[in-house]
């Protein structure tokens, strides 16, 4: 499969980020192998940063390692996304709650303006460029929580990249999508902690709902 080509000294995580986009975009199917050494010539690069790419993708759940089998493309059932959803809506509720109490008021600043661009983005058409924001959104909402074990873990559990995968596969149009995170600033704005964490925790169990069942491999290991 052709591939653009990337600098030798490319970072790990924009392979990561080729390989991501390989397995969302169907390139890669569900069960299929991922070789080290293949990908590597295929990037022009060392082993190392693919091993590091491949270690990602398998926190991220894109990916399986087994001793002597080696990387294969992960099948997704609706029940391991579930377990995702609910891991993602109490740490984002979490956050949440912090934020309230912790961003100041060049964060909000910050946040409102991705919002507005994230709603002209999807106006626009702009699907790609609105995928970003929302990725954007969710993690200046982490980062304005202000707590560094909970920022932590969750770039460790990669949210940032599931917030591009569930919103590359839901049922929902761009401006829906867009439009939706209004909420959220309106109770980020007015320090609501309880509501703020009631409408990240909604906003997350519909984005669940509305998951394209396309995404999820007929059977489930």
């Amino acid at each position: 499969m052709p591939r653009r080509a990337l600098p030798k000294k490319v970072l790990s995580e924009q392979i990561r980020e080729e390989i991501m986009e390989s397995i969302l975009n169907g390139d890669y199917k569900p069960g299929e192998k991922l070789v080290e050494n293949t990908l590597a010539k295929e990037f022009d690069v060392s082993q190392a940063p693919v091993r590091e790419a491949l270690k990602s993708l398998e926190m991220l759940g894109l990916v399986s390692v087994e001793p002597y089998k080696g990387t294969t493309v992960k099948k997704f059932g609706k029940e391991s996304m579930h377990e995702y959803f609910i891991v993602r809506s109490q740490l984002e509720g979490l956050a949440g709650r912090l934020a309230t109490e912790n961003i100041t008021e060049e964060e909000l600043d910050i946040i409102e303006d991705l919002l507005k661009e994230m709603i002209d983005a999807a106006e626009r058409g702009d699907h790609e460029r609105r995928s970003k924001l929302n990725q954007m959104f969710h993690n200046s909402i982490i980062e304005a929580s202000h707590n560094s074990l909970l920022i932590s873990v969750c770039k460790n559990v990669r949210l940032g990249s599931w917030s591009r995968i569930t919103s590359k596969y839901t049922t929902m149009n761009a401006k829906e999508i867009a439009s939706r995170h209004t909420e959220i600033v309106t109770y980020l704005r007015k320090r609501d902690a309880d509501g703020l964490e009631k409408a990240l925790h909604k906003h997350i169990e519909e984005s669940f709902e509305k998951f394209n069942k396309n995404f999820y491999a007929d059977d489930e290991d």
